[in-house]
């Protein structure tokens, strides 16, 4: 489940840069002006705009950038425009900047691509946009969908960006405006889960003209801050677990096994030097941010029938919030979709009911995967306290042990 989300917009990214898997040649067409940060505000002087970002998103470095997105692409230069493109090199586009609010799953990509790289002759943005689009459809229609594009341009100090919009499997809504700029094709990719085009259009209209303040000015990335966390772990006694965090005491029968930390961190690639003594701290939730998982602090298992994991995700305030039914129906068709990958014929229980779990109220689903003389099923629970989200996810293959599991549970005692 963890980095599904991640993975897909990563695919997408590639997708929408053109590309079909084939070997390249690196060219270095790098824009003669790339971007510089004061504060969270960003300026790109090339493309002659200014975007302040907010201070819950996190920001890539130019490492991270080359480490997980600055891909060799074949660009539409060969697989669009073949027939107008007399070049032998494939450029790749220079990712400039790139920010994410991993709470809401929202994303920001500028990024720019010289002409020379896609056509030897003259191409608009329109006509980048219609061809971009095809490919979209004929290469990856099953991810790419409801695709539309905008004739009428937005305008930003006179400059004019016209754009695309579609929907992405997953959830997904996206936006790219593009505007050529002194031989390049410059882009301001726009995805964000859940949401529409007035979701987009919260995040283009924080883009304007560049403050003379801030022309030919030095500038820095910015360090993201810390999070600023009073959350707890948990922590075991022998066969019982403690969270004072959720009010939480739940006692296994002996036959458990239990998991440590060290081996909740490595099975989600996490540091488990991270964990703290007790609490939750800040490098591990800043750490959890930039790998787009939910944190892990419990895990026990009754090998090969019964398994209980609790999960912990943060979620800012001021934030777009998404309803605990739509972020249920989230997990659970995740869940869904991971155990189709593995062969089963999982089914989501779509009648979301409510619990009482330690004191709190937690909304729970049930994906179910049946089979001749079996049925496994799994659980998920999802509830609010201190504006972070816990998750509890329990599976089993009888439903007797999934209400034993229940009975486990109780409140710390005062």
């Amino acid at each position: 489940m963890k980095k599904i989300v991640c993975t897909l917009f990563a695919l997408i990214l590639i997708v929408l840069s053109g590309c079909v898997g084939a070997e390249v040649r690196l060219v270095a067409y790098r824009p003669p002006s790339c971007g510089t940060w004061h504060g969270y505000i960003y300026v790109n002087e090339l493309m002659g705009i200014q975007f302040e970002l907010p201070e819950t998103w996190f920001i890539y470095t130019n490492e991270e950038i080359v480490r997980w997105f600055y891909i060799p692409r074949d660009f539409l230069s060969q697989s669009v425009v073949g027939s107008l493109s007399g070049h032998d090199d494939i450029g790749i586009d220079a990712i400039d900047m790139r920010a994410r609010d991993f709470f809401n799953n929202n994303n920001l990509t500028i990024y720019s691509q010289a002409l020379s790289t896609i056509s030897n002759e003259p191409i608009s943005e329109l006509e980048y946009l219609h061809l971009s689009a095809t490919h979209m459809h004929n290469e990856m229609g099953d991810i790419f969908q409801n695709i539309e594009i905008k004739e009428t341009p937005r305008q930003i100090g006179g400059i004019n960006w016209y754009y695309m919009i579609h929907d992405i499997q997953g959830g997904f809504v996206s936006a790219r405006f593009v505007s050529v700029r002194d031989g390049f094709l410059c882009t301001v990719s726009i995805a964000i889960l859940e949401g529409d085009i007035q979701d987009i259009d919260e995040i283009w209209e924080r883009f304007t003209e560049i403050d003379p303040k801030f022309q030919d000015v030095e500038g820095l990335i910015p360090v993201m801050k810390d999070i600023p966390s009073f959350v707890y772990h948990g922590a075991w006694n022998e066969h019982v677990y403690t969270n004072p965090s959720l009010n939480l005491k739940l006692s296994v029968p002996t036959y458990y096994s239990i998991t440590t930390n060290r081996g909740l961190a490595g099975a989600w690639g996490l540091s488990a030097t991270l964990y703290g003594d007790g609490l939750i701290s800040n490098y591990l939730w800043v750490e959890a941010i930039q790998t787009g998982n939910i944190i892990p602090v419990m895990h026990t298992f009754n090998p090969g029938e019964t398994s209980v994991t609790l999960f912990v995700r943060r979620k800012p305030l001021g934030m777009r919030e998404f309803s605990l039914e739509k972020q249920l129906l989230m997990y659970l068709e995740n869940d869904e979709a991971v155990w189709r990958d593995r062969g089963a014929d999982a089914k989501v229980y779509a009648t979301p009911r409510t619990v009482e779990i330690s004191g709190h109220q937690w909304l729970t689903g049930r994906v179910v995967m049946p089979s001749p003389g079996f049925e496994f099923m799994a659980d998920t629970f999802i509830t609010m306290v201190d504006n972070h989200i816990w998750l509890l996810q329990t599976e089993s293959n009888n439903e007797y042990e999934l209400q034993k599991i229940l009975s486990m549970f109780s409140q710390i005692p005062e």
